[in-house]
């Protein structure tokens, strides 16, 4: 790694001097600086905080941030399983299942309103620091993935989804949009969905 690269990201000099002995969260973290030096317009960074400790995550963090901030890429596509990790770097989010994207929505509504159940259930499974979501019961998704050998016909989340019906599991679910850049794939309408919710997070009140 060039010294050039280290500095103004907040790698240490030393790191130019010994990329073949890093291993671990260095190792993640020189990866990531590489990136200075090919400049790409899209950035897809795919798991780019994995295995890394929370001062380690706040590193590269700040290092796509800047990289968007100074313009040396444009946009950046930023895979994880950290939702909370992601509402701190994109503006926007895509929640997938089984290979199939199920919520649009920005960063602060798939976080702090997901509309999907897969992706309600995601979140209620987490624990997030964010203000506001701090004291939420803690509560699993029942069941597997199916298999994406042989995926189902109707809706990938049926068997796990306590909100099923005989059509979601017959029919093929497309995605439902509902304006401003916000959709998510159910048979379910938004207002019936958020009443659902809404009687369920009395219950646990």
């Amino acid at each position: 790694m060039p010294a050039a690269c280290s500095k103004p990201w907040g790698f240490p000099r030393s790191a130019a001097k010994i990329p073949r002995r890093a291993f671990g969260r260095h190792e993640a973290t020189y990866g990531d600086c590489s990136i200075v030096i090919l400049l790409p317009k899209v950035l897809i960074a795919d798991e780019p905080s994995s295995a890394l400790d929370v001062t380690s995550q706040k590193m590269v963090i700040k290092m796509l941030k800047q990289l968007l901030e100074t313009g040396l890429i444009s946009s950046l596509i930023f895979i994880t399983h950290e939702l909370p990790l992601l509402f701190n770097v994109t503006d926007d989010i895509m929640v997938m299942y089984a290979g199939q994207i199920v919520e649009k929505a920005t960063a602060k509504e798939a976080v702090f309103d997901p509309l999907h159940p897969y992706a309600k259930g995601l979140m209620g499974s987490i624990i997030v620091p964010e203000s506001g979501l701090r004291d939420v019961k803690l509560t699993a998704i029942p069941g597997v993935p199916p298999n994406l050998k042989n995926p189902p016909s109707g809706c990938r989340f049926a068997e796990r989804c306590k909100y099923v019906r005989p059509e979601c599991k017959a029919i093929s679910v497309p995605i439902r949009d509902i304006g401003d850049g916000r959709a998510y794939r159910c048979i379910l309408p938004e207002k019936e969905l958020r009443e659902y919710y809404k009687r369920e997070s009395y219950q646990h009140a």
